[in-house]
């Protein structure tokens, strides 16, 4: 119920196989409310937090890396979307933030009440 209450496009970027990918959102029941599945594959296997993946997705989706929020797990991967001009959102119950995470968050579940920050 989070997921359908953000607006926007919604995209899963994961530095695992589409296949993979596709069966956890099809699982989880929440396949309908992706565009579309960036998946290892679609990177040319150059995974996150390599920036190349990042353009790439947005080149192919047609993107501003200033109107993108990436909501990860992955410090790694946030420095990079952060360096492009992405927003960022930390999923983690850590208590330290760094300053290129705008937003940490313990659970996506708060995620819509938290945008507002963005």
């Amino acid at each position: 119920h989070a997921l359908q209450r953000l607006r926007g496009r919604k995209y899963v970027f994961s530095n695992a196989p589409v296949h993979y990918a596709q069966a956890v959102l099809r699982v989880l029941g929440i396949s309908d409310l992706f565009e579309a599945v960036f998946s290892i594959e679609t990177v040319r296997f150059r995974p996150k937090p390599d920036a190349y993946g990042f353009l790439r997705l947005c080149r192919a989706h047609h993107l501003r890396p200033r109107r993108c929020i990436m909501v990860e797990d992955s410090l790694e991967n946030l420095r990079t979307a952060k360096r492009l001009g992405m927003k960022t959102v930390w999923v983690s119950t850590c208590s330290r933030q760094p300053p290129y995470v705008d937003v940490r968050l313990a659970s996506v579940v708060d995620l819509p009440k938290r945008l507002g920050r963005l």
